[in-house]
């Protein structure tokens, strides 16, 4: 009985697959002759046929933003900065749920930003540049302080927006803030710390 069911049965063929030589080939050919079309203009780009070593690059004393003193209102780019006041802290919050502990000391300054724009910006991200080149961002365990002033807040065209930025550093060096307008061309400015309290 069996074997009648397996005759009744039509014999299954595997299936095959259908290649296209002709296009797997031409696009293996695309790729080499643009490969090869991508180095004959890196060797038309170079003089000698050889990419150059990078070089380290020191900008020039026209191009170090210009550094600047607190308590003064500062025009860079559309955006005018104000360095209110400056301060060193071991909380970045009154509140115990969201106070949090620095690795060395928060460097808490106090600043205006205010857009003179026609169209509404983006506060650009902070930075701290100390006496000896190091540079640090601000300190994300300061996140959930109240009035801090982030680089995810927009200001509408003619508004000021007063807040804190905080940073983890060491307390024995001194500090510059480093601001800029945050669009092309990027204009900066340095703007020198002293402490307030």
């Amino acid at each position: 009985m069996m074997d009648q069911f397996f005759d009744s049965v039509p014999s299954i063929r595997p299936l095959r697959r259908r290649r296209r030589p002709d296009s797997t080939a031409a696009f293996l050919i695309g790729t080499i002759a643009a490969a090869s079309a991508f180095g004959f203009l890196v060797f038309l780009g170079t003089s000698s046929g050889r990419v150059p070593a990078a070089k380290a690059v020191t900008p020039s004393k026209e191009e170090m933003p210009r550094i600047f003193r607190m308590d003064t209102a500062i025009h860079v780019g559309k955006l005018t900065y104000e360095v209110l006041r400056v301060r060193w802290s071991q909380h970045t919050s009154d509140n115990e749920f969201l106070d949090a502990r620095p690795d060395a000391w928060f460097l808490v300054v106090e600043l205006s930003v205010r857009n003179d724009d026609a169209l509404p910006r983006a506060i650009p991200p902070f930075a701290l540049v100390d006496d000896r080149g190091g540079v640090s961002e601000t300190s994300k365990k300061a996140l959930f302080s109240s009035g801090r002033v982030s680089r995810l807040d927009r200001i509408n065209p003619g508004v000021s927006r007063t807040g804190t930025v905080t940073f983890d550093v060491s307390r024995d060096r001194k500090y510059l803030l480093h601001v800029c307008d945050g669009l092309p061309p990027n204009v900066e400015a340095l703007i020198s710390l002293a402490e307030s309290d």
